[in-house]
């Protein structure tokens, strides 16, 4: 029994407060993308309109994504991570109140998901880099799996959240609530003991952006992955 807990991402302190306060978070990500997609529907009857706010929050990953990539080794993961997370906040706090106000407008909603979409793009490659020194590399395809079980848990718990949310509070309630949901997250990374290493380099920040270019180019499986991932985020 001792040896099985101790092969698990879990066994580690750090990784167990993240992973809990993740499944927290993303569970009110969801929340919120049924709730965005029922506002802008409810505001524009446009299944135009829908698409332009998921464009919205896909572009800046894939524009700003490699220079998040950057900061990540620049900076101190666990801050970067705190700092994302408390940007989060303002979208959906924003959302929930100009909701609640009848102020709402569709282009009110394109911009706050523009704004989310380029706080993860500095988030996602901070958090994804943090796991291995939170685990370790033995115990990094454990993580990994982890994190997706965290992921699909999330897709299934939080739209039955907002449903039951919108029946009985209202539609700004999803908003506040996955605004209230980074707290956990905040809490949990204040806590950890790791902070994440910085790597140091003496080269600026458009050599390093160069370099990755350079690399990206130069590995044509990641070239075509990341292709098709754009293609079927942008148009699928």
């Amino acid at each position: 029994m001792e040896s099985t807990e101790r092969s698990s991402a879990l066994y580690f302190r750090d990784f167990r407060l993240f992973w809990f306060s993740q499944l927290i978070s993303l569970s009110g990500t969801w929340m919120q993308s049924v709730a965005q997609g029922w506002l802008v529907y409810s505001l524009t009857k446009s299944p135009f309109y829908l698409g332009i706010v998921a464009a919205a929050s896909t572009l800046p990953i894939l524009l700003f994504t490699l220079i998040g990539g950057i900061a990540a080794d620049r900076f101190r993961k666990r801050n970067l991570l705190i700092v994302t997370q408390a940007l989060s906040i303002v979208p959906a706090l924003m959302l929930g109140i100009f909701t609640d106000t009848g102020v709402i407008t569709v282009y009110q909603v394109i911009f706050f998901a523009f704004f989310l979409g380029t706080v993860n793009a500095f988030d996602m490659p901070a958090r994804q880099s943090f796991v291995i020194e939170m685990v370790g590399k033995g115990h990094l395809l454990n993580a990994i799996a982890l994190n997706s079980a965290a992921f699909n848990g999330a897709r299934l718990i939080g739209p039955a959240i907002a449903g039951l949310a919108i029946a009985y509070m209202g539609l700004p309630s999803c908003f506040y609530l996955n605004a209230a949901s980074f707290i956990p997250v905040i809490i949990a990374l204040s806590m950890l003991k790791a902070k994440g290493d910085i790597r140091s380099t003496q080269e600026g920040f458009l050599r390093d952006l160069a370099e990755g270019f350079y690399f990206i180019k130069g590995q044509r499986n990641i070239l075509y992955m990341i292709i098709l991932i754009a293609v079927f985020s942008l148009f699928g």
